[in-house]
């Protein structure tokens, strides 16, 4: 089950930025590989006490944004394919 809410927990403390891979990552969305030489998000924050950083493959920030886009709020880091999903069910025919 995935976490697709607009009561979702925000951030105490929130940094968003694009870097430029000089190592591989990994997408906290898809898994895979971020690639050096590729551009990626990172964010760092505060969510309820804990500090948490999320690297994301520019694929999957455009799955969220566009999760954004359909639904008004943002699916929790990791859960964007699954809330995309989810919202595609929730749309009219």
């Amino acid at each position: 089950m995935c976490y697709c809410d607009d009561d979702a927990i925000q951030p105490t403390l929130y940094r968003e930025v694009w870097r430029k891979a000089i190592k591989e990552h990994k997408c906290c969305e898809c898994q895979d590989v971020i690639k050096i030489g590729e551009r990626y998000q990172y964010v760092a924050g505060v969510w309820e006490g804990q500090f948490s950083t999320f690297k994301t493959c520019a694929s999957c920030v455009d799955v969220r944004l566009e999760v954004n886009d359909m639904t008004g709020y943002f699916p929790a880091f990791g859960d964007a394919g699954c809330c995309y999903i989810e919202a595609l069910h929730e749309l009219p025919n």
